[in-house]
């Protein structure tokens, strides 16, 4: 056999072996890949059915749904009207408590409420014991992360992940800058220079549709938006933005991106998810790995439109937050200055290094853009929604109207001014808002170890008690004609149970900038009501809806987000000035 010949027939040896190998090595990850997957798939619906079992054992009410892909297919069905139809749920069960269930491979108990001596439990009694999820466990919750970073909202508070000391920390240099004092000084020049901005730009465009004959239009949600984005740059970071003109909204519309995308991205690939946590490695994750490895959610994140978004969307906000700190350490009046983003950098950790350093640059990250939906998007829902209320019932916007002009005339909205002692009627409608559209219309909370209700009911770890502010402000046995808009509710006014109107949640969570959210909001309505008379556009009215995302803005049709109100200036009315030393 010549020198070739032996080469050649080496070589088929060494392929023939290598296909040998490799179908055995097929083989063996075939029956890798079925006995992993039976196993997960039989450990998370044997779980599933005898947490299930247990509880409607306790005669917890569970809605009507298939046994097998439980609420996913109905919740789908009603993506649009999600709030409707979880307040279907309670409305039939004739409970406060229902159980609403995932696929049931997921091994994920929800259950949804609207009882005030729960909500107290989870967020006061036994605070510790419900908490944010697990990363790690639940791709709705390791998404959002990947958006907001590792800040305030994301934190844990529970012993299980050890993250107690840092959400403290955070939650506690946070409070430092709400104080009276602060809204009496820094907080009211802040807001009231940016609503006199944004007075002046409409009154611009008003004159100028007036001359052209025209009506003058406005997406006031947008402008809203604007307004509190360039208001928390100032408070929080100490940075100027025009975004209420329509300047420096590349901060902004990628957040609005990801905060749109994350929500969608979850609700319409659900199925895939679960499916990937039930799957091997390579096609899902190791085994006690993170949710979102694996080709199965690499391509969902990586090929899929909604994936593309979310990701660019976020790349854009990291660059954006980049942007922001990087600013703040080459701003000389850091050591100084009274804005959020300088209590941080001047603080220090337990061994004495200043949060300034390079080490806590994602830590830093995570606080900036959780500061930014707090302070943002929950206010600008509210104001937004506020707007949408007064133009939808012209009598309530004339009697604002008429207390604003009795009360303080074209004088300066000072935070005294503004208690609900001296405007019971601005302080209803605000309130009145607050409960028909919560900013935050449900809040998830997940059992860490097992629990009991107040009720006696045994609660399996790893369930999510879902309260539920959007359907405790239309509870009819709470609320008299709970859908009507009524701010007389109000008068004369007693600070509500917050665990019967969890609208800025409560307890050792609770939101720390409520005060500020409500003393902002009446301070850009009494500016714009005064130099305005708004309409909504005609037959605008029907299309307005909730956005089905974690804060709840408008939404009037298919992937629009815009209140479009007609904003006719109003004539001066010779009123008088009152005293801005109040």
């Amino acid at each position: 056999m010549s020198a070739l010949s032996k080469q050649k027939f080496t070589s088929r040896r060494v392929v023939g072996a290598l296909r040998t190998l490799l179908g055995r090595l097929a083989r063996a990850y075939g029956w890798y890949f079925a006995l992993q997957f039976v196993t997960r798939f039989v450990r998370r619906v044997v779980s599933t059915i005898v947490k299930v079992r247990k509880l409607k054992q306790q005669n917890v009410y569970q809605s009507p749904c298939c046994p097998i892909l439980g609420h996913v297919r109905e919740v789908k069905e009603n993506f649009d009207r999600l709030l409707d139809f979880r307040l279907d749920a309670i409305k039939e069960s004739k409970a406060k408590t229902v159980l609403r269930l995932g696929l049931v491979c997921s091994d994920r108990i929800q259950m949804l409420t609207t009882d005030p001596i729960v909500v107290k439990y989870i967020l006061k009694d036994n605070f510790r014991n419900w908490d944010k999820p697990s990363g790690n466990e639940n791709f709705f919750f390791k998404y959002f992360r990947a958006w907001l970073g590792v800040g305030i909202f994301t934190l844990h508070h529970s012993n299980k992940y050890g993250e107690y000391d840092t959400w403290k920390l955070q939650r506690k240099l946070a409070s430092s800058i709400f104080t009276k004092n602060n809204f009496r000084t820094y907080m009211y020049d802040v807001f009231q220079e940016r609503a006199s901005t944004l007075v002046d730009h409409m009154r611009c465009g008003a004159r100028a549709a007036a001359a052209a004959h025209e009506v003058y239009e406005i997406d006031m949600q947008q402008k809203l938006f604007g307004y509190t984005m360039d208001s928390i740059m100032r408070i929080f970071f100490s940075q100027k933005t025009e975004t209420v003109t329509g300047e420096n909204e590349g901060f902004p519309s990628a957040f609005d991106e990801a905060h749109r995308a994350h929500f969608e991205l979850i609700v319409k690939n659900v199925g895939l998810l679960t499916l990937a946590k039930l799957l091997p490695w390579p096609f899902g994750p190791l085994s006690g790995s993170n949710v979102t490895t694996g080709i199965i959610p690499w391509c969902i994140m990586t090929l899929s439109p909604l994936g593309s978004r979310f990701k660019r969307a976020i790349t854009r906000i990291r660059e954006e937050t980049r942007k922001v700190i990087e600013n703040k350490l080459e701003d000389p009046a850091t050591a100084t200055s009274n804005d959020l983003l300088s209590y941080f950098l001047r603080a220090r950790d337990d061994d004495g290094v200043p949060f300034s350093d390079a080490k806590y640059t994602e830590f830093l990250s995570g606080v900036v853009r959780s500061m930014v939906i707090a302070g943002r998007d929950t206010t600008a829902c509210l104001m937004s929604w506020t707007f949408f209320m007064l133009t939808a019932h012209p009598d309530i916007q004339n009697r604002l109207y008429e207390e604003i002009m009795t009360n303080i005339g074209d004088g300066e909205p000072r935070f005294d001014l503004l208690a609900a002692q001296q405007m019971p009627y601005l302080n209803g409608v605000v309130y009145e808002t607050l409960r028909l559209h919560p900013p935050v219309p449900v809040d998830p909370k997940t059992c860490i170890e097992e629990d009991t209700l107040p009720d006696g009911t045994r609660v399996p770890a790893g369930t999510t008690i879902m309260y539920f502010p959007w359907g405790m402000g239309r509870d009819p046995a709470v609320y008299e004609d709970p859908l009507a808009m009524k701010p007389e509710r109000w008068i004369p006014f007693k600070e509500p149970d917050l665990y019967k109107f969890p609208v800025f949640q409560a307890g050792s969570r609770q939101c720390l900038g409520m005060n500020m959210a409500i003393y902002e909001a009446k301070l850009v309505i009494v500016n714009l009501i005064r130099a305005f008379k708004f309409t909504l556009k005609p037959g605008e009215e029907e299309n307005i809806t909730y956005s089905p995302m974690i804060t709840m803005s408008i939404k009037n049709g298919s992937g629009s987000y815009k209140l479009l109100l007609h904003a006719e200036e109003r004539q001066p009315q010779g009123l008088r000035h009152r005293s801005t030393e109040a």
